[in-house]
């Protein structure tokens, strides 16, 4: 398996246009997705069985998920645990966007 950060790192390049340099596994990360001082629209968590993660831009109202492996040849177990991975992740986003 290719290096998992480095994949999501780019999968979130490719779907925002930019991406945070660091990315620590199990941490909520902002990042800006313009050029813009003090933009922190960008958000990504990448979970830290390395497995999946999401990411997404909340001025582009944009929210992706991300699997290290083709979802289809996951086990129904690998799947339930990476959308209840997503799940929380979610609630984790909307509760800090809230505060």
């Amino acid at each position: 398996m290719a290096d998992p950060i480095n994949a999501f790192r780019e999968a979130i390049r490719t779907g925002l246009g930019n991406a945070p340099l660091e990315i620590e596994p199990g941490r909520f990360h902002r990042f800006p997705t313009n050029e813009r001082r003090g933009d922190l629209a960008g958000w990504c968590k990448l979970f830290a069985d390395l497995r999946g993660g999401v990411y997404g831009c909340m001025r582009q109202g944009v929210s992706e998920a991300w699997a290290a492996a083709d979802r289809r040849g996951m086990t129904g177990a690998e799947r339930l645990a990476l959308t209840r991975h997503i799940e929380a992740a979610t609630k984790e986003r909307e509760r800090r966007h809230r505060d």
